[in-house]
């Protein structure tokens, strides 16, 4: 069996060039997702992708986290 330690994790709000019907401001999703970590030592927020000029593929947000 493969064991894997977790030391981190990260959640990462969409861009809001996604194109998504219905889709919250990028500020208003950052703030849900930061308030719903605001006791977690292990997950943070990344904001990367909602600052972008465009809408990015999810493997670029990984790659830069």
């Amino acid at each position: 069996m493969l064991k894997v330690q977790v030391v981190g994790g990260f959640i990462c709000p969409v861009h809001p060039a996604y194109g998504k019907k219905g889709l919250a401001p990028a500020e208003d999703r950052i703030e849900m997702v930061k308030r719903a970590l605001n006791t977690s030592d292990w997950i943070s927020c990344e904001e990367w992708e909602t600052k972008q000029n465009e809408w990015t593929r999810t493997r670029l947000s990984l790659d830069r986290s």
